[in-house]
């Protein structure tokens, strides 16, 4: 069935629904209350997605080695910014 078939068959069934009586007409309060959830919803949504999606970054740390060389070594730390290593 193609969607203007779909269109069609469901706009018959809710007029037949309202002429039985039996049709949900939305109040004013019922319809805000559906948008202010569904915008709630949906933000939630986006903010969890973000937060799946973060990248931890990789930081490089200067570190002293314990033999006291004239080089010190980096090492790669996700999330640290500073620490050092003795």
């Amino acid at each position: 069935m193609n969607p203007q078939q779909r269109k069609e068959l469901a706009a018959k069934g809710g007029k037949a629904a309202h002429e039985r009586g039996m049709g949900h007409e939305w109040t004013r309060r019922e319809a805000s209350a559906a948008g202010r959830l569904g915008g709630l919803k949906s933000a939630a949504v986006k903010r969890d997605r973000a937060a799946a999606s973060a990248v931890v970054p990789v930081v490089p740390i200067r570190t002293v080695p314990a033999n006291d060389s004239a080089e010190p070594s980096v090492v790669q730390t996700p999330g640290l910014k500073s620490a050092r290593k003795r």
